[in-house]
């Protein structure tokens, strides 16, 4: 997959004005790559395409953004009402002080601006890439898109973000690899504990069930994206990256990361941490276990189990 980094540029506007009007489609005048939460939609058993290109044409119209412009990030949004409680000027202060902070540890920064678009709902953000999401990573230009509607869009950005530089080291296969990335990266600086309660309430609730997950099914987009499985997929996809990269260091995971594949993750895993994936499960749930809240007289744990496949929603 192409650097982002070294993508096609956009169709560009004047930045002698604040704000400027667009004509444009979110991503270029040209399909592009885009990456999502949930980037197929209903995936056949063994599929392997999660990288996308939106129709051409879109299944629906964009809305008409205007643009405040800034040195490494620009914010689209559609007036007259800017949907989130912090202005727009703190929004773009808040998205500019974590891109600041992906550079610092990806080690690089991108050509041009990165575009945050804000669309007015998730449903027309999701209509328009054809996908159902609360956000999208639009490698090719580079830039992210956010619903605006979304009770705390902060998580989102930080996800989208993570998958924005991501996708400039390598492929985006498997999703274990690329949605645990964007998911430790999203909960790091937000709620690490509570994040680490919940997986550790997923392993509980896989034990009590009989049927665990194995990181192994994990790989294949079908079981990570299943409409009843796919919270506790990006959790425990979450928790084990956030693993591997406190036991082996970020340069190590770095450099597998932009190794693995789909097609090679097992060598490549082995090459990079030493230990088969079935090694690094095991001792990951054993300290992720040593590490968790006691169970409740119940049998719960601190968090909520996410859904088992048939249980409701």
């Amino acid at each position: 997959m192409a650097s982002v980094a070294r993508a096609s540029r956009p169709v560009r506007t004047g930045r002698e004005a604040r704000a400027t009007n667009l004509t444009h489609r979110p991503g270029g005048d040209r399909p592009g790559r885009a990456w999502c939460n949930g980037g197929v939609r209903r995936p056949r058993p063994g599929a392997r395409a999660v990288l996308f290109r939106r129709p051409q044409p879109p299944t629906c119209p964009a809305p008409a953004f205007t643009l405040i412009p800034g040195d490494r990030l620009e914010l689209l949004w559609v007036p007259p009402r800017w949907p989130f409680p912090s202005t727009p000027g703190l929004f773009l202060s808040a998205c500019s002080a974590e891109l600041t902070a992906l550079v610092g540890w990806f080690g690089f920064p991108f050509d041009r601006p990165v575009r945050v678009y804000v669309w007015p709902t998730a449903a027309w953000l999701s209509a328009y890439y054809g996908v159902s999401a609360g956000g999208v990573a639009l490698l090719a230009e580079p830039g992210i898109a956010v619903g605006g509607d979304l009770p705390d869009p902060r998580p989102m950005v930080r996800h989208e973000l993570a998958h924005l530089f991501s996708g400039a080291w390598g492929s985006m296969n498997p999703p274990l690899k690329s949605e645990g990335l964007a998911v430790w990266w999203e909960h790091r600086s937000g709620d690490p504990a509570g994040h680490e309660d919940r997986v550790a309430a997923a392993l509980r609730g896989q034990m009590a069930a009989g049927r665990p997950y194995r990181l192994a099914d994990l790989l294949d987009p079908a079981v990570f994206w299943h409409p009843a499985d796919k919270h506790a997929c990006y959790a425990l996809a979450g928790g084990f990256t956030r693993w591997l990269v406190g036991r082996f260091g970020w340069v190590r995971y770095r450099d597998f990361f932009r190794r693995a594949t789909g097609a090679n993750f097992g060598p490549a895993f082995a090459d990079g941490f030493g230990l088969m994936l079935r090694d690094a499960e095991r001792d990951w749930h054993r300290d992720v276990m040593a590490t968790a809240p006691r169970p409740g007289r119940d049998g719960s744990g601190g968090g909520s189990v996410p859904p088992r496949r048939g249980a409701r929603e």
